[in-house]
């Protein structure tokens, strides 16, 4: 089958589905955009969420020197005095 075989097949038959249901194909070309921008701002919202999660986990597993542990351990080791 050649290339203009299959792209006329393909125009008639977009072209009998328009003409049955015409509606579902306006109503297709009207939502896309308005679904196409709710996905988008809810791609930034994940986008933050996940910023966040990481410096949540990067705060929680930094390693003990920078949290100052070694320094509680340095003053819990001295003797008592009296």
């Amino acid at each position: 089958m050649s290339y203009s075989v299959k792209v006329l097949i393909f125009v008639v038959g977009w072209g009998v589905l328009f003409a049955l249901i015409r509606p579902l194909a306006l109503l297709a070309l009207i939502l896309f955009p308005i679904i196409w921008l709710v996905s988008l701002a809810l791609r930034f919202v994940a986008m933050g969420v996940r910023a966040v999660l990481a410096l949540m986990r990067a705060v929680w597993v930094s390693p003990s020197p920078y949290a100052g542990v070694q320094e509680m351990q340095w003053v819990m080791n001295q003797p008592i005095q009296s």
